[in-house]
């Protein structure tokens, strides 16, 4: 079996790199109550990330128990308008009650 070459590796060290810089930004307690600091950082972190890869963002303003909260969308035009759309979703809020040690590795 042939080895990968010396960009494969580079791509994933890069690739390993950016990973560890997300969870680094986003780890911890993002609690919207608890530490809404901490939520709003992270809605604004996955907003740039998103635009800094060509996506165009809004935020949805949505209501839950009396406070206004922000669901972040971003949108990449397609090239065909045939094809089916993709959507992918993630959650970026955490529980009141998790800890750095419950969101970090053993």
């Amino acid at each position: 079996m042939a080895a990968p070459d010396a960009s494969t590796h580079r791509q994933r060290t890069e690739l390993a790199l950016r990973l560890r810089r997300h969870v680094a930004a986003l780890e911890g307690v993002r609690h919207p109550v608890a530490a809404p600091e901490r939520h709003r950082a992270a809605r604004d972190y996955v907003t740039a990330e998103l635009r800094a890869a060509g996506l165009a963002v809004d935020l949805a303003p949505f209501r839950f128990r009396g406070r206004t909260y922000h669901n972040v969308v971003g949108t990449l035009r397609g090239r065909d308008a045939e094809q089916p759309y993709l959507l992918v979703g993630a959650h970026f809020d955490s529980t009141a009650s998790t800890t750095m040690r419950a969101a970090s590795p053993p």
